[in-house]
């Protein structure tokens, strides 16, 4: 009995120090951890228009499910990359028995140049200081899916309403294609 304790007891000291290096990981980001939705995912994947031999990068890719949905009935090339080391960590047991690459890194230190369509869900303040860097990188015809957020001083070329519920969040996706 006391060697099940001992096992409960060490299960749960873990996992605090795990979720405390996610906080502490957490305030030095511009962007927490906050999943999608699973009933906007599918709506998202369409939104992508992938075909294969798509690229498609996952900025912030969090737990990999969109990148998941999206090599299921894609022949696709998909790279996440995510900037929180626990994240990244689950996101990479995940997606182990998958060809999706993840990433490690912060968004600037990568290269877009091979991307045929881009999703994120970040925050209009990174998304912001991405602008050059996609509109530099990524060739005419990339198509990029952002939910919840738009770039600032760009029009999207298509904005899709998200079925509505109760959450405040994921409740639209801005469509851009680059020029």
């Amino acid at each position: 009995m006391i060697y099940i304790l001992l096992f409960v007891y060490i299960i749960w000291l873990v996992s605090i120090i795990i979720y405390s290096i996610y906080l502490i990981n957490s305030f030095f980001t511009d962007a927490p951890y906050v999943p999608v939705k699973n009933r906007v995912i599918k709506k998202i994947i369409e939104s992508l228009k992938l075909k294969n031999n798509s690229v498609l990068y996952d900025l912030g890719c969090g737990d990999g499910r969109v990148l998941l949905e999206a090599i299921k009935n894609n022949d696709i090339r998909a790279i996440g990359v995510e900037k929180n080391f626990i994240v990244y960590i689950l996101t990479k047991f995940f997606t182990r028995k998958t060809n999706i690459e993840i990433i490690c890194s912060d968004i600037e230190n990568i290269s877009l140049r091979d991307a045929t369509h881009i999703y994120l869900y970040l925050f209009p303040k990174i998304m912001d200081k991405l602008i050059a860097k996609i509109s530099y990188e990524c060739r005419p015809g990339t198509r990029i899916v952002s939910c919840s957020f738009k770039f600032s001083g760009l029009n999207p070329d298509e904005i899709i309403d998200l079925p509505k519920h109760k959450d405040k969040m994921c409740k639209t996706l801005y469509v851009y294609i680059i020029k």
